[in-house]
């Protein structure tokens, strides 16, 4: 029965561990996506122009797709969906 205690003790530590480092991961991707956005929007007018976009090679070939208004700019929840890394 000890045993199995210590068994189910390393799984909840393990179970624990992998919580943390998912938290962790999702709060890093959302840090940095929000860093590139504030990078990119030079005039920090809290939109990102084609003009903007296209320093990230990425971002300039997806932006009339991301653009869901058609109004030139991406606000910063058209321009997350494009889950960009740095």
């Amino acid at each position: 029965m000890n045993e199995f205690r210590k068994g189910g003790n390393l799984r909840r530590a393990r179970l624990k561990t992998l919580t943390l480092v998912a938290i962790v991961t999702i709060s890093t991707s959302v840090l940095a996506q929000n860093d590139l956005f504030e990078i990119l929007d030079t005039d920090e007018n809290g939109t990102i122009s084609k003009a903007e976009a296209s320093v990230h090679s990425i971002l300039k070939e997806m932006f009339d797709s991301l653009d869901v208004d058609k109004n030139g700019e991406l606000t910063y929840k058209e321009f997350e969906v494009a889950d960009l890394d740095i």
